[in-house]
């Protein structure tokens, strides 16, 4: 499945700021990755940053911080899933199994509550079992 953002089952997000709570849509439109907050760029003040510009991109501009959740339907491990982007990213598995795999035929398998800091790797991920599994990835893009 082709990475792009989704909406649709992420739910409500809430922003703070100004005079109070500002309830958000979720996200826009796509298949599996859904972008909850991007900084824009470096952060020069907290009232910076919001959905991204133009059109979706797994790379966000030099700088920036982004947070996604991924949603990943059952299936196998796809020779088109391999990637590697220029960030540090955190990845928090919040629910079902998750098999990752590195060049070179490193192979784990993760759980809810299980974290991966991945530093511009090339990596594939897929769902173990039968159900849909879900992950928060915090990206940071180098400058």
């Amino acid at each position: 499945a082709a990475l792009a953002p989704r909406a649709g089952d992420l739910g409500r997000r809430l922003v703070t700021g100004g005079d109070g709570v500002v309830e958000c849509p979720a996200s826009v439109g796509g298949a599996i990755v859904y972008d909850v907050w991007q900084t824009g760029g470096p952060l020069h003040a907290v009232d910076q940053g919001g959905d991204p510009e133009g059109a979706w991109s797994l790379d966000a501009p030099a700088g920036n911080v982004a947070l996604r959740l991924v949603t990943m339907p059952p299936g196998p491990p796809t020779e088109s899933g391999w990637h590697a982007t220029p960030t540090i990213d955190i990845d928090l598995i919040l629910a079902g199994r998750v098999g990752m795999e590195l060049d070179g035929g490193v192979v784990v398998e993760l759980e809810a509550g299980d974290a991966v800091v991945q530093r511009g790797t090339n990596h594939r991920w897929w769902t173990i079992g039968d159900e849909p599994a879900s992950w928060a990835a915090i990206m940071w893009t180098l400058t």
